[in-house]
């Protein structure tokens, strides 16, 4: 099975997570960062990961200017989706049809929130000022930053493994 993974990232952290992704599966996997380049030939994959951070309640541009342009390939090959945000109460399915079209969020075969974390060092001053804001605010209504969620992120793994890999010994 040919499996494509892209991603979209601004402080790096969805790469890692795809990354971490990739070594759990111990397959054929290609990795793309949709930031640098689109993709050519997904037709190709048997199996698409895509990848996106939140940010400012919306999956990353690269990501939505993405599925748009292949909305119809996509919609005829499995998809699988992990989010990353670093609020234990993000709403996953609110943030999704606030970026993707429905027809695509009812076709996901898999959708999954991964933790996520922030990377101040990474970011522009003024996102970082608004992140602290946005830190301080979930620390004040018990929600709270994330970590990557290993746990998560294996869990994501495994239903690939297990599910489009056949492998039995998940």
């Amino acid at each position: 099975m040919k499996i494509l993974m892209l991603y979209g990232t601004k402080s790096n952290v969805t790469k890692d997570i795809a990354r971490m992704i990739v070594s759990d599966l111990d397959a054929a996997v290609t990795l793309h960062n949709l930031k640098r380049s689109l993709p050519h030939k997904i037709e190709a994959f048997d199996l698409i990961v895509i990848g996106s951070p939140i940010y400012m309640g919306y999956m990353i541009k690269s990501v939505r200017k993405f599925v748009l342009r292949n909305l119809s390939s996509l919609l005829n090959k499995p998809v699988a989706l992990f989010i990353v945000g670093a609020d234990k109460q993000l709403d996953m399915d609110k943030y999704l049809s606030m970026s993707l079209p429905e027809d695509l969020i009812s076709h996901l075969w898999l959708k999954m929130h991964l933790g996520g974390e922030f990377r101040h060092d990474k970011h522009q001053i003024l996102r970082r000022i608004i992140i602290k804001q946005v830190s301080e605010e979930n620390a004040k209504s018990q929600s709270g930053a994330v970590n990557i969620d290993k746990e998560a992120v294996h869990q994501f793994s495994h239903h690939i493994k297990k599910e489009m890999l056949g492998d039995k010994r998940v």
